[in-house]
């Protein structure tokens, strides 16, 4: 994975690929980084949240943790606490 991410398609379009039962407002672009506000589809349902990793052992919302860990590695997962 990288450190940002394209989101093409509008929440219309979203709602309608994954059935869901509702859609956000979001504007798509070609430059989404961590800690931005995204749409995020759980369960046939569209709502925000943050992309980015936040370890168990962090503070409640360490922002500047999560901006710097976007990435864990496949290899080392089991070993280490990030």
């Amino acid at each position: 994975m990288c450190g940002r991410y394209f989101l093409k398609l509008s929440p219309e379009l979203l709602q309608k690929i994954f059935g869901c039962e509702n859609f956000i407002l979001a504007t798509p672009s070609g430059n989404i980084t961590p800690l931005q506000s995204v749409p995020l589809i759980v369960r046939r349902r569209m709502g925000a949240g943050r992309w980015g990793l936040l370890p168990d052992y962090a503070l409640d919302d360490d922002k500047v943790l999560c901006a710097k860990l976007k990435n864990a590695r496949s290899e080392t997962i089991a070993e280490k606490p990030t």
